[in-house]
């Protein structure tokens, strides 16, 4: 990734980041955090400092811890709520 990560893309913006932009960037981001669901783990720590980007606009999640199972009594902050209940 040549630009950088998401925190020092906005601030490098000269005016206010346009609607589509950050649309487009929180679709890449949930898509990353899609797939990670899928596979069964978690993003512990997400952060702008942690989605990359690049000036072709490609969207990566930097991804150094992440959980893979799940304890209900352990971890209610990391569990949908709709998990917890049952």
């Amino acid at each position: 990734m040549n630009f950088g990560n998401l925190k020092k893309f906005i601030r490098l913006q000269s005016k206010k980041v346009d609607e589509s932009i950050i649309g487009y960037i929180l679709y890449q981001i949930m898509l990353g955090l899609k797939y990670l669901h899928f596979k069964g783990k978690i993003h512990k720590h997400l952060s702008s400092k942690k989605v990359l980007i690049n000036e072709k606009g490609d969207v990566k999640l930097l991804i150094m811890d992440y959980k893979n199972e799940f304890k209900k009594d352990r971890d209610p902050y990391w569990i949908a709520p709709e998990i917890i209940e049952k």
